[in-house]
């Protein structure tokens, strides 16, 4: 699929996103920004209820009200509309291709991209993300329905929090409280089941450091 995807050296890139109402979008950055500073905590969380809505929770990062117009929200996701457009160029070095976009929007994670099509797997910022298999969206997905394979990379380590020497001792954080480290993420390369011409790019980029989340991007749009 790789192969034949990028066998043009440009193609263009339609940037996509959901058409969220203006007050709901500070709403769902703050719960993705104390997601990814608390990744250990929604892993367990999320396990404890499978295959339903979340309760609320304080972790959010959002009230009780907050939260739960996020829940409506997903329940009828919005459309995904054009945001921007862009030409990326293809650069091929051996079984190495390259992606370069010159867009300064968030388009330019492509220039992140390194795609080994003989081993199947990608680079992306410096790490190396394995081929984690085939991969599909059914209806209810608001990205759309489309068939294809998904590259994962994810890490998480806990340490314990360090000891402030100016602070005095009944002050310091509790023996068992842990700074987490973590990076997540995921690349998918898809076919739309609606017989279009295009080709479906996410990636998904977090990362954590003690504690602190430094990046938390999303980045959705098509090959046409």
């Amino acid at each position: 699929m790789l192969d034949s995807l990028f066998r043009r050296p440009k193609f263009l890139y339609v940037a996509v996103g959901p058409d969220i109402p203006a007050d709901i979008q500070p709403i769902i950055a703050r719960m993705n920004n104390a997601i990814a500073a608390n990744q250990a905590w929604f892993q367990q969380y999320r396990d404890k209820y499978p295959n339903q809505p979340l309760p609320y929770d304080e972790h959010f990062g959002v009230t009780p009200s907050q939260y739960y117009s996020v829940l409506r929200l997903q329940a009828t996701p919005p459309p995904l509309v054009p945001i921007d457009s862009q030409t990326v160029t293809v650069i091929k070095e051996g079984s190495l291709i390259h992606l370069q976009c010159g867009g300064t929007g968030e388009e330019h994670l492509l220039n992140y991209l390194y795609i080994d099509t003989v081993h199947r797997v990608l680079e992306y910022g410096g790490d190396t993300i394995p081929f984690a298999g085939p991969a599909s969206a059914g209806p209810n997905n608001p990205y759309g329905q489309w068939n294809g394979y998904a590259w994962h990379l994810e890490r998480i380590q806990s340490l314990p929090a360090p000891v402030d020497p100016l602070l005095p001792a009944d002050a310091q954080k509790a023996p068992d409280q842990k700074l987490i480290s973590a990076r997540i993420v995921e690349v998918n390369f898809g076919i739309p089941t609606d017989g279009s011409p295009k080709t479906f790019i996410r990636i998904q980029y977090q990362n954590v450091q003690s504690g602190i989340a430094t990046g938390n991007m999303e980045l959705l749009g098509y090959i046409e």
